[in-house]
């Protein structure tokens, strides 16, 4: 391996290694301009370090786990995932793995650790699907340190366990019930901001951010169905920001999808959009409009501001005054259900129950797969359904029958 050497040229110091040749010609790389011996030879034995290592700044046999994290944020995270992704690996690696693992190395660290570490996440009392994205985060993480990058051989989160949990952990989102339902939508009657955005999410099944991201274009009212192909953002680490909201595409590629409805839903859709173009008409100047700036950034102004800067959006979700209900405003709603109406509830909830009383009522899996977004029907069937007193009252009902059918055939004979 080349050696790195360091002389004074003029008034200032250079530092210079050779490098592999190309076409058969030695190649080095050299930089000039330091004051000092020292100085040349320190930014050097970096420089040197990053080719040696094929552009790393550390030696992958040294490196810590805390360091790693830092790499795969900096090299994969931030290139490959969506901003609201990045949000989420960047406080999982600060809260979670870092304070537990960072101070292990790399390539010594072993699975008894990481079970240690699940161990402790559960003793604090996180719920299932959050040990789920713990685990499977990591076990992502670790997978990227072996191909592509080759700094270890084994991925000591795949011989670690999930561990059991409580009933309550695995479910951590409530079923609403038809009469807990009634007693919400009493509450936010028509013409309340939220009234529109839960029967959404109540009807639809759909996100959160798909709701809130829901445009009047986006509804065939011909054909009773709704395209999801956006959904609407929070994230306070886009670089550079306009706004901390912006436009995103959904989830997955799954959730990307059509989704119909029935009569009613189309009935109040459409006295919603009565509702708004009179309240626009009433409030004139003072009406606020949303704008779509960059391709991304969701914009508010008043029509006064006369801005044409963006292009103009028309969300469904919208309070009597033109602003738009955004994500971040459900928290509002989902403490006046919870405190006031005694119901326990978060908006994906309704997501949940929505998928539950479907199967409840003999709506073939695959069908609420569908309309779900689910690339996979397994997360259908393990967290998104619920079993309901009438599934247990169709059990013992079946049961009963055959039952009944053979003791009928035992008297014949």
């Amino acid at each position: 391996m080349a050696q790195l050497i360091t002389r004074k040229r003029g008034k200032f110091w250079e530092y210079a290694f050779e490098i592999a040749s190309i076409e058969g010609k030695r190649k080095r790389i050299s930089k000039s301009g330091f004051q000092t011996k020292s100085e040349a030879l320190k930014e050097g034995s970096k420089a040197k370090a990053r080719y040696d290592n094929t552009g790393l700044t550390f030696v992958p046999t040294d490196m810590s786990v805390s360091d790693y994290l830092d790499y795969f944020y900096k090299v994969y995270v931030m290139s490959e995932l969506k901003p609201n992704s990045q949000e989420f690996w960047e406080y999982f690696i600060r809260i979670h793995y870092k304070p537990y693992l960072g101070k292990y190395r790399l390539n010594s660290i072993t699975p008894a650790v990481i079970q240690e570490f699940l161990y402790e996440c559960k003793k604090k009392g996180y719920a299932r699907p959050t040990l789920i994205h713990l685990r499977n985060n990591l076990k992502e993480a670790f997978n990227y340190a072996i191909n592509p990058c080759g700094f270890i051989e084994d991925n000591p989160v795949a011989k670690t366990s999930l561990p059991k949990t409580s009933k309550e952990q695995v479910n951590p989102h409530h079923l609403i019930s038809l009469e807990d339902y009634h007693s919400i939508m009493e509450y936010f009657h028509f013409g309340n901001r939220y009234h529109v955005m839960l029967q959404l999410g109540w009807n639809l099944g759909l996100r959160l951010g798909e709701i809130t991201g829901l445009r009047w274009s986006d509804i065939d009212f011909d054909k009773r169905a709704v395209r999801i192909e956006k959904q609407a953002i929070y994230c306070n680490k886009i670089p550079e920001r306009k706004s901390n909201f912006y436009i995103e595409t959904p989830k997955t590629e799954n959730s990307i999808r059509t989704v119909s409805f029935g009569e009613s839903l189309k009935t109040l859709l459409l006295k919603e959009r009565k509702r708004q173009k009179e309240n626009e008409s009433n409030y004139g100047i003072y009406y606020t409009k949303q704008y779509l700036v960059d391709g991304k950034f969701i914009i508010e102004h008043q029509v006064m501001d006369d801005f044409k800067d963006g292009e103009e959006l028309d969300f469904i979700c919208l309070d009597e005054n033109g602003r738009w209900v955004n994500p971040s405003m459900s928290t509002y709603c989902t403490r006046v259900i919870t405190k006031k109406l005694g119901i326990d509830f978060d908006f994906h909830s309704l997501r949940v129950s929505n998928a539950t009383h479907l199967i409840d009522n003999k709506v073939d899996i695959k069908v609420v797969q569908q309309r779900l977004g689910h690339a996979n029907i397994t997360t259908t069937y393990n967290s998104y359904v619920r079993v309901t007193e009438d599934m247990n009252d169709e059990a013992v009902y079946v049961l009963d029958e055959i039952l009944s059918t053979d003791e009928k055939s035992v008297d014949k004979t």
